[in-house]
């Protein structure tokens, strides 16, 4: 549909539950059978439930831990000086001391 579309209309709120639930998918795919296993037989919905919060707690941890990083070790803009760019790439023949013995 989105094909011939440009957007479609979608409440704000659901919006940002998808965003979110988005998001955090691979991190509630990666958490979700530590929780639910133990839970899904008492509990199918409370286990159902408590999957989703905790991969989405584990994104937002993830994230936060990244950005900590990010300000405390910036990457380093400066070029390193032991990385030397080809000047002339036309001639682009071997070397014939870098040729192969059976050449």
């Amino acid at each position: 549909m989105l094909v011939w579309l440009s957007s479609i209309p979608f409440p704000a709120m659901l919006s940002r539950v998808a965003g979110v639930l988005a998001s955090a998918s691979l991190y509630i795919y990666l958490t979700h059978f530590q929780v639910y296993l133990p839970l899904r037989d008492g509990h199918p919905w409370l286990a159902f439930a408590l999957s989703i919060l905790v991969g989405i707690l584990y994104w937002k941890a993830v994230e936060f831990v990244l950005s900590l990083r990010s300000r405390i070790m910036p990457r380093s803009r400066a070029v390193r000086s032991d990385i030397v760019a080809p000047s002339d790439l036309s001639d682009s023949r071997p070397r014939e001391d870098n040729l192969p013995p059976w050449h």
